[in-house]
């Protein structure tokens, strides 16, 4: 009897220090948080400090990776961190076309994904009520460049013959879903604003200040005086064609009313160039904002209770407006769209 009495005893206290030992190790395991980037460009550099901070200050683990424009090495790094646990992920995937693959991947191991930055196909978020679009709708901040363009235009009426204008334009990667939405926004703006448009010049130079650089020589030194105004998809591109211009005589400091030239982001250098006269004008791309709403998606949508409508400490709340531009063009997966806003900034 006494010895059975002692067996009780002992599995009693096995079996309440295991419970114990469980509940600890549950409580003192870290949430992972994955950032997955295409590249490493100024604005994604960026982004990513941003989700570090918010790391920091909620205690979890933040791993990332940058796939240097890479989808298979993307999807590998995806494959890898799923394989080891990791169920919150907010993904700036290289491409649009890459997401179908990586969001099914997510889906099969019931984890969250908010992407951001480059959009994912209507598809790739049908793919789980877990994934997310937390970006900018890109065409609106090519129509905020044409409303910059339309009030220097008609501020320097001298400037024109008419409202014909003849443009060049630097395209980022022709893989981003930026590239075709900013450009498809700044066209049609312009259009719907009276103006014919002449494209002398236009390629991709891949994000790239330095690439922009050299092609704004070259086509300075091809169309000269020609040029009525200079159309770039991001920043770093923008003062890449302003550094060129300011090669060949333009000063610095009167760029902007000599030869507007415009860009996309608002990243420091930029804000400061249009502030010292050098650019046009920028439109801001909030990273932070995109951040904070990525990261706050993924965290809250993981936790299997939560439900119904979320709001973001910004207060960015899911689409209730169908667009022209997917995924928030179809009504399936517009409440999995949380886009944050563009706003101008100009010189004038």
């Amino acid at each position: 009897m006494k010895t059975s009495i002692k067996i009780v005893c002992v599995l009693l206290c096995f079996f309440t220090f295991a419970f114990f030992a469980s509940c600890s190790s549950k409580h003192d395991e870290k949430i992972q948080v994955a950032l997955l980037v295409g590249n490493e460009d100024t604005f994604r550099i960026a982004y990513r400090d941003v989700v570090r901070d918010l790391a920091q200050k909620r205690g979890v683990e933040l791993i990332t990776y940058a796939a240097n424009d890479d989808t298979a090495i993307q999807t590998d790094q995806l494959k890898t961190l799923l394989n080891q646990g990791v169920r919150h992920f907010v993904i700036l995937p290289v491409s649009t076309d890459i997401t179908g693959q990586l969001s099914r991947l997510v889906a099969s191991f019931d984890a969250c994904a908010a992407f951001s930055n480059v959009a994912p196909t209507v598809a790739a978020l049908k793919a789980s009520r877990k994934l997310f679009y937390a970006s900018s709708l890109e065409s609106s901040a090519g129509n905020f460049q044409a409303k910059m363009l339309d009030s220097y235009f008609s501020q320097n009426p001298g400037k024109l013959e008419g409202k014909t204008m003849n443009v060049v334009m630097f395209y980022g990667a022709y893989s981003h879903s930026a590239q075709k939405f900013r450009l498809q926004g700044v066209m049609d703006g312009l259009k719907s604003l009276g103006y014919q448009v002449n494209v002398l010049a236009a390629d991709s130079a891949n994000w790239s200040r330095d690439n922009a650089r050299q092609m704004m020589d070259i086509w300075y030194d091809r169309y000269g005086s020609k040029i009525d105004a200079v159309i770039a998809q991001n920043d770093d591109m923008a003062l890449g064609a302003a550094d060129a211009l300011i090669e060949k005589g333009f000063s610095a400091s009167t760029l902007a009313k000599e030869l507007p030239v415009v860009g996309i982001d608002a990243i420091d250098d930029a804000v400061r160039a249009v502030n010292a006269g050098t650019l046009l004008g920028t439109v801001k791309q909030d990273g932070a904002m995109q951040a904070r709403t990525a990261f706050e998606l993924v965290m809250h949508f993981q936790n299997e209770k939560a439900t119904g409508a979320f709001s973001t400490s910004d207060g960015i709340t899911s689409m209730t407006q169908l667009t022209n531009e997917p995924p928030a063009s179809d009504s399936a997966v517009l409440n999995q769209c949380y886009a944050v806003p563009f706003v101008p900034i100009t010189s004038f």
